[in-house]
């Protein structure tokens, strides 16, 4: 979003007819090309940048769903109101431990939003697992005329620092599943495809973690029973 030659070629802030037909031409070609093999589309900016811009949503729909009709699309709407009534589920970002708070969605739920806001579509959780922005950008710059990076960009030591301890990661991972939602944990990665170790190992102590409790929890129901 910061290539100003980009944002000039597609005419959004001119001509937002011709920004939209070619939108539509993209994703429908990209939904031909990979078909059953493309599961979803997680479109970002939905109410704070394209709601404005009077987005044709049902044509939208449709070029998102081209060639599998079964894929699933999420608007993000940051933490407002959902943008359109068109989409699967909802992408909003939330931090992890922020699950607790949510209304609407109690424990025992299917993972749909019963009321509110976001009535009727199913909740996701979008977080990130290392401090900063959503995107690694540090210890390298991007040459958007030829579309390289320049400069090495570290593994583990040139990334953000964690911004969860595993335990605080594993109740909120637990506090999705008790109420039927899926979270969504973003890693980030560099053009050269590297990620962080610390990232990395997170994720397999939270997967054991999980694993840990879910048997736990099967173990106390059944002494119980």
């Amino acid at each position: 979003k910061d290539d100003h030659e980009w944002w000039h070629a597609s005419r959004f802030h001119s001509d937002k007819p011709f920004f939209w037909d070619i939108w539509l031409k993209v994703i429908a070609e990209v939904g031909a090309r990979y078909g059953k093999g493309l599961a979803g589309w997680w479109i970002d900016d939905a109410v704070t940048g394209y709601y404005s811009s009077a987005p044709p949503w049902r044509q939208m729909w449709r070029a998102l769903k081209t060639s599998n009709r079964e894929r699933l699309v999420g608007m993000n709407p940051w933490a407002l109101p959902m943008a359109t009534s068109l989409q699967d589920f909802h992408a909003g970002e939330l931090a992890v431990p922020d699950i607790v708070h949510l209304a609407h969605l109690p424990h025992g739920s299917q993972g749909y939003f019963g009321g509110g806001a976001q009535k009727g579509v199913f909740a996701t959780f979008s977080g990130i697992l290392q401090q900063g922005d959503w995107t690694y950008m540090q210890g390298g710059r991007v040459d958007t005329v030829n579309g390289v990076t320049l400069d090495a960009q570290g593994e583990g030591s040139g990334f953000p620092p964690l911004l969860l301890a595993l335990p605080d990661l594993v109740r909120g991972v637990c506090e999705a599943k008790w109420r039927g939602g899926t979270p969504i944990l973003n890693m980030m990665i560099t053009q050269e495809g590297h990620t962080c170790v610390h990232a990395r190992q997170q994720l397999s102590d939270l997967k054991r973690s999980i694993s840990l409790t879910h048997l736990h929890t099967h173990t106390h129901t059944h002494t119980h029973l």
